[in-house]
């Protein structure tokens, strides 16, 4: 783990850097060429980083290729060169896009109905990420000495694979990875076994003890606010996000997560200066599940546990304020009686 952080380490302020002397380079360019149109705003230069694997994007082709040289002046200040072999240009509606950390990232030309500029940018699991990993389970099957090693070897290989890619388009390859592990239990099954009845039995126990890759629900990622960090106090937003924070209990985290940010009776964002109180919908203090708890502002919480308290009371059966009627008196026996 050392080695992606002394990468970042050695490569952080590279985008900045880089941009200032592209501002300069483009300047004295602009001044030889006469260029009096629109001139690219380097603001739209993108750079994506992730320890020593970057990719920076424009749309202009121009730009690109005066950015190379810059970028690898900058590295030799710092003892380091761009590898050829992972280093091209190339365009995002180019077949085969570009590959990046084992993501394939393509555009596609569509109608405006479907994408306001008619591109739609589709980011999948690449060949070779797919080709890697078929390899590795392919490779798990045949070593495995038995089958309760075979299951819980493949387990982590198949929980990693599809939690690394449940972001993006990837249900089309979990289908396929499926569909190939299957008939791969298959196989080293039937080596062992006779009947062939015997074996497709065998095979299927043994893949209904696999997680499948797609039991994962796909869920978009959303690209974290601004300069946002999780050591910032915003206790608010990392535990809608991350459903926990330092700073809340887990309940409270958990409960802040499923309703999304929002109180539970008056639907409004909470601050960071409001005070929390977990409610229990049914009132009863021992049903701590969680569709009986709900996460409230304070106040609100105190409101609703007012009116539950005079709802029971309502019901409550208050003592008669008259005495009851007594009964007949019985006669003396001295002849008066009353009528």
């Amino acid at each position: 783990m050392i080695s992606p952080l002394l990468a970042n380490i050695a490569l952080h302020g590279m985008e900045a850097e880089v941009k200032a002397a592209m501002g300069k380079d483009l300047n004295e360019w602009y001044k030889a060429t006469g260029n009096k149109g629109r001139r690219d705003s380097l603001r739209s230069l993108t750079c994506v980083r992730y320890a020593d694997d970057f990719i920076f994007a424009h749309h202009s082709k121009e730009i690109i290729e005066k950015l190379t040289p810059v970028v690898a002046q900058w590295l030799s200040g710092m003892g380091l060169t761009l590898k050829e072999s992972k280093t091209r240009i190339t365009h995002s509606l180019a077949q085969g896009g570009v590959n990046f950390l084992g993501f394939n990232i393509r555009q596609f030309r569509c109608s405006v109905h479907h994408a306001k500029k008619g591109r739609k940018t589709l980011i999948k699991p690449s060949r070779e990420a797919e080709k890697r990993h078929q390899a590795s389970i392919k490779e798990t099957i045949q070593r495995a000495p038995n089958t309760g090693a075979l299951i819980s070897r493949l387990v982590p290989k198949i929980v990693g694979w599809r939690n690394y890619y449940r972001t993006v388009v990837s249900r089309k390859s979990f289908e396929k990875m499926d569909h190939l592990m299957y008939w791969k239990v298959f196989a080293k099954v039937s080596r062992d076994g006779n009947a062939k009845t015997v074996t497709k039995h065998k095979a299927d126990t043994i893949h209904a003890h696999l997680p499948q890759h797609t039991d994962q629900k796909i869920t978009r990622h959303i690209k974290v606010k601004g300069m946002r960090s999780p050591f910032d106090g915003d206790w608010t937003y990392w535990a809608t996000r991350l459903g926990k924070s330092p700073d809340l209990t887990p309940r409270q985290a958990k409960l802040l997560k499923s309703q999304k940010g929002r109180c539970g009776h008056c639907h409004q964002w909470f601050e960071t200066e409001d005070l929390l109180e977990v409610h229990h919908v049914d009132g009863n203090h021992r049903n701590n599940k969680q569709a009986n708890l709900q996460l409230l502002h304070r106040h609100c919480h105190q409101g609703i546990t007012r009116t539950m308290l005079h709802d029971k009371a309502k019901h409550v059966e208050e003592p008669c304020a008259a005495k009851v009627a007594s009964t007949v008196l019985k006669p003396s026996g001295r002849g008066d009686s009353f009528a």
